[in-house]
């Protein structure tokens, strides 16, 4: 019976093939929509996560506790100390990949009678390669070479001007181009004002105004110079072989550094959950991104209530508005049971083929989105605020469960929005429906 049953749902479709397809429609454009938008939002987040890793906190970050309850004034104590050592030793933790160190520090640029406030950060440039990654990001001339310092004659006290990569915008502000000699003073941890002469040697520019405006790198041995700090840094990074390992990276960061008897904080800052297993204060910015995962979660509920309704109203219809055939089917003598069973296959076809037409527009789509990517750098430039973690080409993620997320999605909606019409359908008594579709006519 079940099988004779699905055999004439099917042929019943395509009797109006015109109402099926509008319908069908329907049911593909929330369910490619659906998809598509889970697919982007998703992008987004691994992509927000990714540069907050490899731009800010890595996978596990070693630095003084106070360097972390501190570091948005960027305070120039709180240092890690004998990094050289200490980097050395993490490095050969199994798990690790990656490991740089950052001093990050406020410098006052000065040039012809022209002063700008600006934020440094010293790196290791091997090491940095695989973190913030400017070197993909040079405007005009070229990335830091080697650990930057001064080479030839320079190295001998001639010429000491060592090499910096500076914002677009900053460049712009200073009027300065690459090769131009630069003033760089700030105060040292001893209070003491220094200085030191840099050549700009590349332009960088990621899109994001906050950076391109107010950030600058120099070499990590130049920062603690200025700073009067050798050998130290205020933060070491650490990149691991998968992120959701951060929590057993960052205890093997914690038996390092109880050997080495150090009392720096470890700081794991890629989960969504807080660190149960090291008890630590998360990033600011990680506490930031759980937030912004949420309000992405409530994005997708709506969007689902909303696709919801589109599919629902659509099947009503699609069933009302066939009451003549409905009162004729059961006039030769179709039972109720059966008949619902009959309209619930129905739907349950053009389900598949809207949700199947669906999944592969939004996987197309998603296909097609991220292998081109949508360009927001205007959009950042025009942003007062910082977005250092803002990816300026936003790519789709398409993941498998997705297509099978947004395929149930649709099928579900579209059977369960013809059970109500299905058992309204049969309540009318045959010749009362019969009269009042000839009365309409």
């Amino acid at each position: 019976m079940i099988g004779a049953i699905a055999s004439l749902a099917w042929r019943n479709i395509w009797r109006n093939w015109r109402r099926t397809v509008i319908t069908s429609l329907s049911i593909a454009f929330g369910t490619a929509a659906f998809l598509f938008v889970q697919s982007y939002l998703d992008g987004i987040n691994a992509g927000f996560r990714e540069n907050l890793v490899n731009g800010e906190a890595g996978h596990v970050r070693v630095a003084a506790r106070e360097y972390f309850r501190l570091e948005r004034v960027l305070p120039k104590e709180h240092l890690v100390q004998d990094a050289d050592g200490l980097e050395r030793d993490l490095a050969f933790i199994p798990a690790v990949r990656h490991v740089t160190g950052r001093l990050k520090l406020r410098l006052m640029l000065g040039r012809d009678g022209r002063n700008e406030p600006c934020v440094a950060i010293g790196v290791d440039p091997n090491g940095e390669k695989y973190f913030l990654g400017l070197q993909g990001k040079m405007k005009q001339g070229r990335y830091l070479d080697g650990d930057g310092a001064p080479q030839g004659d320079a190295a001998q006290g001639v010429g000491t001007a060592a090499d910096m990569i500076v914002g677009d915008r900053l460049a712009v502000r200073l009027g300065l181009r690459v090769g131009d000699a630069i003033l760089a003073v700030t105060s040292d941890l001893n209070s003491g004002t220094y200085g030191l002469e840099f050549k700009v040697k590349g332009i960088f520019a990621t899109g994001v105004r906050a950076v391109d405006g107010n950030v600058l790198c120099i070499p990590l041995t130049r920062a603690q110079e200025l700073l009067d700090c050798p050998g130290a840094v205020h933060e070491i990074l650490l990149l691991g072989d998968d992120p959701d390992d951060a929590p057993k990276l960052a205890a093997a960061v914690e038996k390092v550094l109880a050997r080495r008897h150090s009392s720096q904080a470890v700081l794991g800052s890629v989960r969504q959950d807080p660190l149960d297993a090291v008890p630590l204060q998360e990033h600011w910015m990680a506490r930031y991104m759980v937030l912004a995962e949420k309000i992405m979660n409530i994005i997708v509920v709506l969007l689902m209530l909303v696709v919801a309704t589109v599919i629902s109203n659509t099947m009503r219809m699609s069933i009302m508005e066939r009451t003549h055939e409905t009162v004729v089917i059961q006039s030769l003598g179709m039972r109720d049971r059966a008949f619902r069973l009959l309209i619930l296959n129905e739907a349950f076809f053009i389900g598949v083929l809207g949700a199947g037409l669906g999944c592969l527009v939004g996987a197309g789509l998603s296909l097609l989105a991220q292998h081109v990517g949508f360009d927001v750098s205007p959009m950042l430039e025009s942003m007062d605020s910082p977005v250092p973690f803002m990816s300026t080409v936003l790519r789709p993620r398409l993941l498998f469960l997705f297509v099978v997320e947004a395929f149930v999605f649709g099928l579900f909606f579209a059977v369960a929005a013809a059970v109500r019409p299905a058992f309204k359908a049969t309540a009318p008594m045959p010749a009362v429906a019969l009269a009042s579709e000839l009365h309409v006519r």
